[in-house]
């Protein structure tokens, strides 16, 4: 403190105490380690060239302390902060989360939607579910499941087109889950169908709110199974050509550091999370 203030009376201010209990005790450090710490004037001391090697050596000892005083707190305490896509917690986390709470009924989760990528250091989240690559820097990754789409629509829109002609399912509007997407153009790629010159869009920015429109009528939506398999299992969704692409993209459990995995409630979180995705994938394709 006294290197950083440069003052024995600012020092003793803070520490409340006397400066020359100050002043003894720098004179003591210096006497035990047989070097000059910091030059003195009437009103003001300044740290020596080697005062400067032990002051920088201690800021990172005292910086270490408290990050390991504050990880094991951490480790006591039974909050787990996650963020997550708010489409895939309401779809895919929230039917699931209560087997977990069942499981471990004294983690108490607090879950941060966001569709950006969110710093977790900055955020102070212990874990997030990402979709992507995987290509995401300075963080550990862990591919949890692949994702595959299938075009999904309203049984009663179903009815309204002869499906005699596969084809016909595509001069239906055309839901895109949110703005750029090329996922219609290369599902009709990979199985080799053409889409109609006069193709109608109806674009949305929000998964949430265009799959909400498939389940309402709107038109046809290329469904991600993992967002839609409860819609297909209780038939307010059909898939009426079961021809999945995988959409190149996978979700991810993410950590700031791979010892995240360490903490025990975060440890808990990840094994269940793990067993739900195992499963999950092993059943993908039985809802169609």
């Amino acid at each position: 403190m006294s290197a950083r203030v440069e003052s024995v009376q600012e020092t003793a201010s803070l520490l409340c105490v006397t400066p020359s209990a100050v002043s003894h005790q720098l004179r003591k450090l210096e006497e035990e380690m047989g070097v000059a710490l910091f030059h003195r004037s009437h009103r003001k001391i300044t740290v020596t060239a080697k005062g400067k090697i032990l002051q920088k050596a201690l800021a990172q000892a005292f910086s270490l302390i408290s990050d390991s005083i504050e990880d094991i707190q951490e480790e006591d305490q039974a909050e787990l902060v996650i963020n997550v896509l708010p489409v895939f917690a309401i779809r895919w986390l929230n039917p699931r989360l209560l087997g977990f709470f069942n499981k471990y009924p004294d983690v108490d989760l607090t879950i941060k939607n966001s569709y950006r990528i969110e710093n977790l250091s900055m955020q102070k989240c212990d874990l997030a579910i990402r979709w992507g690559t995987g290509n995401w820097p300075e963080v550990y990754c862990e591919k949890l499941f692949d994702e595959y789409a299938v075009p999904v629509l309203s049984p009663d829109l179903l009815k309204t087109i002869d499906m005699s002609d596969e084809k016909n399912l595509l001069t239906l509007p055309l839901i895109q889950l949110f703005e750029g997407a090329e996922h219609w153009k290369l599902w009709t790629k990979q199985n080799r169908y053409r889409l109609p010159n006069k193709t109608k869009y109806i674009k949305y920015n929000d998964p949430a709110a265009a799959l909400q429109a498939a389940t309402d009528g709107l038109g046809v939506a290329l469904g991600p199974l993992s967002l839609v398999h409860s819609e297909l299992k209780n038939g307010k969704l059909v898939a009426p050509i079961s021809k999945p692409i995988n959409t190149n993209k996978s979700y991810y459990l993410v950590t700031a550091k791979e010892n995240t995995l360490e903490n025990p409630r975060v440890a808990k979180f990840a094994n269940w999370l793990r067993t739900e995705a195992i499963s999950f994938e092993a059943n993908l394709h039985n809802s169609l």
